[in-house]
């Protein structure tokens, strides 16, 4: 009778190891690296207003304007414009279809040591329609002294730096850090300068200021909708 009851409880005891093995040997689930690059260049820093960026850098123009969405697709084809939404959180069409975003781009693109593209996100403030635009993204041309170096000697440099990047955008070649500082993607490009002087192309996307247009036109629906349901 012992040994039966000796043999059972071994079987229980072996049973219960192999229900909790999975479990002990599943492997963790990954997250994301937290990269620490820089993302403050020529003393800009996004989520500034429209009107204030306009007075600091004058001579800026309208490059390309429309909603977030269509400029999305868009952008899968036009490599001269990019515009793409984080993977998390999860953000739907609907919303993404109503916030405007205009490209700003200045006379010489590839100027050394300066802004050569701005791109705003419009945001609602009032009932009556008028929007805000912040500066969602902003790229800086950065340019070496000496002519001695190339734009890609450039590139390894700043990877010494700043570590691997996350993926790589083939199409426009660029390298591209994400979760930034838990906000902020980076993207990182070797040009040749107006001057003839090597460069990197560094964009620096707010995707924390996409979340916060993406809700405010979500409660501005939302409002709409309750007002109109208050009317039937």
């Amino acid at each position: 009778m012992r040994n039966c009851k000796k043999t059972a409880g071994r079987r229980l005891a072996i049973t219960a190891l192999l229900l909790l093995a999975p479990a002990a040997f599943a492997p963790a689930e990954e997250t994301a690296p937290v990269h620490e690059n820089r993302t403050v260049y020529g003393n800009l820093s996004t989520g500034l207003r429209e009107v204030h960026f306009a007075a600091r850098f004058p001579g800026f123009k309208e490059a390309v304007t429309g909603r977030f969405r269509a400029l999305e697709i868009r952008s899968d084809t036009d490599f001269t414009i990019n515009l793409k939404r984080p993977a998390k959180p999860e953000l739907l069409d609907l919303y993404l279809e109503m916030i405007p975003v205009r490209f700003l781009r200045p006379k010489d693109t590839l100027a050394c040591n300066s802004v050569v593209e701005a791109v705003f996100l419009g945001r609602p403030v009032d009932r009556r329609g008028k929007t805000v635009e912040t500066l969602y993204s902003y790229s800086y041309l950065v340019c070496a002294d000496s002519r001695l170096l190339s734009s890609n000697r450039l590139l390894d440099e700043y990877m010494e730096k700043y570590g691997n990047y996350d993926v790589k955008d083939y199409d426009r070649n660029q390298i591209v850090y994400q979760n930034v500082k838990g906000q902020y993607e980076v993207r990182v490009k070797p040009v040749t300068s107006s001057s003839q002087r090597p460069g990197l192309i560094i964009t620096v996307t707010d995707e924390k200021l996409l979340k916060h247009a993406y809700d405010a036109w979500r409660g501005k629906l939302r409002a709409a909708e309750k007002a109109a349901k208050a009317e039937l």
